[in-house]
């Protein structure tokens, strides 16, 4: 305790969780798994007392077309798609995020017109369950892009795995829900939406479901704003920009500022397949682009990256890193070719620096 307040390291130390568990202990909201997950609250071990380690992996692209499934189909070895240091930072960590860039079932047909088509067959949902995928995005441009039944089921696949999702719903409110994580006595919160133009009416509405879109940043801003209230740290997934390039577009920083302002505490990007720039505004993150942990056979740097999150917020910040080659992601494990990768990032970031460990700190 200082100058007689009582901060979140207090109150936890105390309890073993912070306020807002206490709260949702109290409510009732967790007083069994379905209760909780009706809440959209669902609650994990942690590795170490009194901290969570969240992994974040970009796009992630699975098509019977071809790109990444070919390798899996000949071997039925998922290190046959990523090294196993790869794997060991997705699974390995107390919990892990990625962006689903591709539609998942059993049903449905293309929309019409759209000529780009990420889709596999259902029963790849053995591969989402084999990289321990605990939280998915769906807030993308492939998600729905195979129709509102396809949609549904691709939820449901999801749902009986065991996987919360976020940025799609059944309809426009069940998109804009946030889901939550509990672990060792800490409540993070998730939010996805995608701010790409869309011609193909993916976004949810009134009694159809689809995707959460905005065209204007306060239409994200509101769930953003109810989400801060509700958890210790609030993990904000952002769609947009252009696609397979590290620049920063100038309506991304807008938008990330007011996501941050709005209540994230962090701004996570998608969309381009490249890793993008890091910047700290007013003290607080934002990955403008993370990259895809696994798509084309386009040669481009890639990274998991990692969060230790504590009751007091963000303890670290980490990437680990790889690159895609063909249809593979292999780890960078020579100190040569990671620095490489380092240096290349850094070089991006208008006030980040990132040391020989992938460690990501603000210039000071």
């Amino acid at each position: 305790m200082k100058s007689g307040k009582v901060s979140a390291e207090d109150f936890y130390s105390s309890y073993g969780k912070t306020l807002h568990v206490l709260s949702d202990e109290y409510k009732g909201y967790l007083k069994d798994d379905e209760t909780a997950a009706a809440n959209h609250i669902y609650q994990k071990d942690g590795a170490k007392d009194g901290q969570a380690e969240i992994a974040i992996a970009g796009n992630l692209t699975l098509t019977e077309e071809g790109y990444t499934l070919g390798k899996y189909d000949e071997t039925g070895d998922l290190s046959q798609m990523l090294s196993e240091q790869i794997l060991s930072a997705m699974t390995g960590a107390d919990a892990l995020f990625l962006n689903q860039e591709f539609s998942i079932s059993s049903k449905g047909a293309a929309l019409s017109g759209k000529t780009s088509i990420l889709h596999a067959n259902a029963e790849r949902m053995n591969i989402l369950e084999a990289l321990g995928a605990d939280i998915v995005s769906l807030g993308n441009e492939h998600a729905a892009g195979y129709g509102q039944d396809a949609l549904k089921e691709n939820m449901e696949l999801l749902k009986n795995a065991g996987m919360a999702y976020v940025g799609a719903g059944t309809d426009a409110a069940d998109a804009a829900q946030p889901a939550y994580l509990i672990i060792n006595g800490i409540k993070i919160g998730f939010t996805s939406a995608s701010g790409m133009e869309d011609s193909y009416d993916m976004a949810a509405g009134d009694g159809k479901a689809g995707i959460l879109e905005y065209t204007e940043a306060e239409q994200y801003t509101k769930v953003i704003q109810e989400a801060a209230t509700k958890c210790d740290y609030l993990i904000v997934y952002d769609h947009e920009g252009k696609g397979d390039a590290n620049g920063v577009e100038s309506y991304q920083k807008e938008h990330a500022a007011a996501f941050l302002q709005a209540g994230a505490d962090i701004v996570i990007g998608g969309h381009s397949d490249r890793l993008q720039g890091i910047e700290y505004i007013d003290g607080k993150p934002v990955v403008y682009s993370i990259g895809s942990v696994l798509t084309d056979g386009t040669s481009r740097y890639s990274a998991v990256l990692k969060l230790n999150i504590t009751s007091e917020g963000l303890k670290e910040m980490s990437l680990v890193p790889g690159i895609q080659t063909e249809d593979m992601t292999e780890y960078l494990d020579s100190a040569e070719t990671q620095k490489k990768m380092y240096d290349a990032v850094a070089a991006l970031c208008p006030n980040a620096s990132i040391d020989e460990n992938g460690v990501v700190t603000e210039k000071k």
